[in-house]
């Protein structure tokens, strides 16, 4: 629309290609009798619902349609709102429109939520409002009805430490696996840890009380970051060996509602034994040496 001083351009498409309808009001600025905006009976701005329930997928629009009647005794201009939604979700065309006295117009409402944890998964009543300068006060409203489908999404960060190294007396050794939840609703994850030659122990530490071994479920929010703790503990633990002994493992991350492959990370840690090679050759060497003195003849 274009305003040139009294006067106001409104244009619209007239269902051709290249084709435009173009109306000019004049006046209207043009407030109603005050006789009519004292009666609480009278309803000047009327809203026809035609579509108004939608049930879509993130990603898909969900378009609602009605007429905004103007049912008062002048012609006046009217806007168009939406709440309930995230303004950058909603398209209303047209928003603004001038009227003349019982004529109506036919509005279109496109909402389209993104592939985000905010556009949670549900029932939502969004309330279009519209309101004109010309009736005062008045405001009609009417609810539509939006149902946005849910859908599952994960992220997983790098396991902290990566690699490790477990002395003889530690026993036990402490990784941090970050996990988000990037659905738009409460989602179900299934963690697993093992190691290729079964030789450690993988507990989940969720709760400081409740410890779970080799596999864990629980649950997290829509945008819910969580760094699991897991406890890493060799079966055996040689006080001598020749050499440190390595086990890779991996951890895998699953939504049981999500029908794909899990995601995974790879660790690893090296259990190092009390007495290694260098001690074992110098008790050796010590042993052989003390052996030598001891039997020498006097």
């Amino acid at each position: 629309q274009i305003e040139i001083g009294s006067y106001v351009l409104f244009f619209q498409n007239n269902g051709l290609p290249s084709g435009i309808h173009v109306i000019i009001y004049a006046g209207i600025d043009e407030e109603a009798p005050e006789d009519f905006l004292k009666d609480d009976t009278a309803e000047a701005i009327l809203i026809n619902v035609i579509s108004g329930e939608a049930d879509i997928e993130v990603e898909q629009s969900a378009f609602f349609e009605f007429e905004v009647v103007n049912a008062g005794p002048i012609v006046a201009r009217f806007t168009v709102s939406l709440r309930g939604a995230p303004k950058d979700w909603v398209e209303i065309s047209p928003s603004v429109m001038n009227l003349n006295e019982g004529r109506r117009q036919l509005v279109r409402v496109r909402v389209t939520p993104p592939r985000d944890p905010g556009s949670e998964a549900g029932t939502h009543t969004l309330q279009v409002a519209v309101t004109s300068p010309n009736y005062g006060r008045q405001r009609a409203t009417e609810d539509l009805t939006l149902t946005i489908q849910p859908f599952y999404e994960f992220s997983l960060g790098s396991l902290s430490p990566r690699t490790q190294r477990i002395p003889w007396r530690q026993r036990t050794g402490i990784t941090y696996l970050p996990i988000e939840n990037r659905s738009n609703t409460i989602a179900d994850f299934n963690l697993m840890a093992m190691d290729d030659e079964s030789g450690c122990s993988f507990d989940f530490l969720l709760e400081e009380d409740l410890h779970l071994n080799r596999q864990a479920s629980f649950k997290l929010q829509p945008s819910e970051v969580i760094e699991m703790p897991i406890k890493i503990t060799p079966l055996k633990n040689p006080m001598f060996a020749m050499r440190s002994k390595q086990f890779h493992y991996t951890t895998n991350v699953q939504i049981p509602q999500q029908v794909t492959v899990p995601q995974a990370v790879s660790g690893s840690v090296k259990r190092i034994p009390l007495f290694g090679w260098w001690s074992i050759m110098l008790g050796v060497a010590t042993l052989v040496l003390a052996l030598f003195f001891i039997l020498q003849p006097n």
